[in-house]
């Protein structure tokens, strides 16, 4: 009897990144490079980059909005943002559970325990 459970071998492809998953990160390299422009005098490498994180704003484009317009009013609305400090803390719920009796109770003898 032969067994065929185990790790399926892989054709030898590579995964690859989604379109999707690497155009996200085109505006941080855009961004990456104009800090090595406006720089010349730094070299690529931990500095560099934390410097460009300090000026780097997210671009809010790419999150969908509703706008909604009439003759009179015009409102948008945004997605909501996710802000830890604006979050209250929950009390901590109550784990400990009742004791279990271990010890029987002492039968009752009769009449002046006779």
């Amino acid at each position: 009897m032969v067994q065929s459970g185990g790790k399926k071998k892989r054709s030898g492809k590579k995964r690859k990144a989604s379109a999707k998953f690497l155009a996200a990160g085109n505006a941080w390299r855009a961004h990456v490079k104009e800090t090595m422009r406006k720089n010349p005098n730094m070299k690529f490498g931990k500095s560099l980059l934390q410097l460009a994180k300090k000026t780097y704003k997210k671009d809010s484009s790419s999150k969908p909005k509703v706008k909604i317009s009439t003759s009179k009013y015009s409102v948008q609305v945004r997605p909501k943002t996710k802000n830890v400090s604006r979050k209250t803390k929950r009390a901590p719920r109550n784990t400990k559970r009742a004791k279990k009796r271990t010890s029987r109770k002492k039968r009752s003898v009769g009449f002046f325990g006779f």
